[in-house]
């Protein structure tokens, strides 16, 4: 009745896990992107003006990606316990995200082997002096990756309600 961490997942199963997602690429989901916010500017039911985004593991990553592609747009951003955020490559998300305007907030499990010291230090480098764009983050205490989904093994509730609250706050700044 609840979804198993990756640390408690054999070979088999990890791969089978991430099998999806080895079949689309960034670039993929940036195009979906871009056509998500071209179909929600022309519906009348959508609030006009800037939007928030938020995601977990492989979403924490795109959010940052999305916030840097689509800076016109995308205000607020969140990553939580995002997947590969610092690589050494020139389009690295890190890299891509210092292009944003608005705010990036992103979450961090204190023992998740996606965000070691040095890829926090990086982000901070980074996104914290940005002109035009606010970054904060949160290392939560003796927490493993995937800590914010409710219905992990992993799920540390403390820490998901402090990121939500954080986010929530962010939304509020930056889209009204």
């Amino acid at each position: 009745g609840r979804t198993v961490s990756f640390e408690a997942l054999d070979d088999k199963l990890g791969e089978y896990a991430l099998a999806p997602a080895m079949k689309t690429s960034d670039d993929m989901t940036m195009a979906d992107t871009a056509s998500l916010i071209d179909f929600a500017s022309g519906d009348k039911a959508a609030k006009p003006g800037p939007m928030g985004c938020f995601g977990y593991c492989l979403g924490g990553r795109l959010v940052l990606r999305a916030a840097g592609t689509f800076p016109a747009r995308i205000r607020a951003a969140a990553s939580l316990h995002g997947s590969d955020i610092v690589t050494d490559k020139p389009d690295s998300p890190h890299r891509v995200a210092a292009k944003a305007k608005g705010e990036i907030y992103s979450g961090f499990g204190e023992r998740d082997w996606f965000s070691p010291a040095p890829t926090i230090v990086t982000m901070i480098e980074t996104l914290g002096n940005v002109p035009g764009l606010l970054y904060r983050h949160t290392v939560h205490a003796d927490t493993p990756h995937g800590y914010a989904l409710p219905d992990r093994d992993v799920y540390n509730k403390r820490a998901a309600y402090t990121d939500w609250e954080n986010i929530f706050a962010m939304f509020r700044r930056q889209l009204g």
